[in-house]
């Protein structure tokens, strides 16, 4: 019993008082050998898970806050659940995360990422475009890397009250703020116009008038990737304002957001100019979408189709 009484003392028990030695001596004194044994056995398991749950209540935690250590964020702080030496307590998109001793292993806990965004912008208008986390204000920094984050947010600002942002290519679509929550690398075009030029939209030549034969021509030998004469010969209609190849070049440069129809961040002449000028030409329902729909497009529906460009028609 002295034994096991020096033996609780070096797991954890240093200030077991005196008296509970002369204790444990007395209770085996006229005991068969056998039973002192296996009390003294009784006695030890028992204390033992006392301390053992002591211990571990001790280190359980409802929430780790792990910062700035190997494989956390740069730009934010990364929250884990669990328990101190528990093998894995969740797993990311791409890799399992683990906490071994109260240290980072590496990898995202669930719902976070790592991305990298690189921004481009275009167009004749002035404008920038910023990150949330911040870490890209362009122009000047157009590319990021954001690691453990659940999603990076574009916003597109025009920079002046004649500009106007008519749109996202690439990774986002639309007009509105660009959200990415894919892990890995996305590109996105942000395109800035003057007002002017989006007023008229899809009016290309800005003759007045919407056209199969001269704007939709227009729009579908641009997504060709024509230029100079051969994207204006026989296409600018009569009164129209933009005549020079360069001209219409730069209307469609500034509106390509607008001519991606099917919202799939593509703005492409097989799927995008076929629908545009079928729609000029009157086509509506299945007439006008089939075969014509992009891969990953977001407006599939005849109905949201014909919907969204009679919104480019004002």
């Amino acid at each position: 019993m002295l034994v096991l009484f020096l033996s609780l003392r070096s797991i954890g028990f240093p200030h077991l008082p005196e008296h509970r030695v002369k204790l444990l001596r007395s209770d085996c004194k006229g005991v068969v050998r056998i039973s002192c044994r296996r009390w003294a056995v009784l006695v030890a398991t028992s204390l033992f898970i006392v301390y053992a749950q002591a211990v571990r209540a001790a280190y359980d935690i409802s929430q780790s806050v792990i910062a700035t250590g190997g494989g956390t964020s740069v730009n934010g702080v990364l929250a884990v659940t669990g328990t101190i030496a528990q093998p894995v307590v969740g797993a990311s998109g791409n890799a399992n995360y683990a906490l071994s001793g109260g240290f980072w292993l590496g990898g995202a806990p669930t719902g976070e990422v790592n991305i990298k965004v690189n921004v481009a912008i275009a167009g004749s208008g002035s404008g920038a475009v910023a990150s949330d986390p911040a870490s890209i204000t362009c122009p000047g920094t157009c590319s990021g890397t954001f690691s453990g984050v659940p999603s990076v947010t574009l916003v597109a600002t025009p920079g002046n009250a004649a500009s106007i942002f008519t749109g996202w290519l690439g990774a986002c679509t639309g007009r509105g703020s660009c959200r990415i929550t894919t892990a890995g690398t996305a590109s996105v075009t942000a395109v800035f116009a003057p007002n002017s030029i989006y007023s008229s939209r899809l009016d290309i030549d800005e003759n007045g008038s919407y056209d199969a034969l001269t704007d939709g021509l227009l729009a579908i030998r641009y997504l060709f990737g024509l230029t100079g004469s051969a994207l204006t010969a026989g296409a600018v209609g009569a009164g129209a304002a933009l005549n020079d190849p360069l001209q219409v070049q730069q209307h469609l440069d500034d509106i390509k957001p607008l001519l991606d129809i099917d919202g799939n961040g593509q703005a492409d002449a097989l799927t995008d100019g076929l629908m545009l000028i079928r729609y000029l030409f009157g086509l509506r329902g299945d007439s006008l979408i089939g075969s014509t729909i992009g891969t990953g497009a977001t407006r599939t529906t005849a109905a949201q189709i014909e919907g969204y460009i009679q919104s480019l028609l004002p």
